[in-house]
């Protein structure tokens, strides 16, 4: 457990230095989590959603 505060230190101290790389990092992991989703979402309610009105 030492170990993994130890590491969680040293990876915000790295990032308090690194300003530009981590708000990048932290951007980037952003939009690769919430374009997916979004897209999904739309796709979701595009193509498998049934049409609102009975088939004949």
């Amino acid at each position: 457990m030492e170990t993994l505060v130890q590491d969680i230190r040293y990876g915000l101290r790295t990032m308090a230095r690194h300003r530009g790389f981590a708000v990048l990092a932290v951007v980037m992991l952003g939009l690769g989590i919430g374009v997916p989703t979004t897209i999904f979402t739309a796709a979701k309610d595009f193509l498998l959603r049934p049409l609102p009105f009975a088939t004949l």
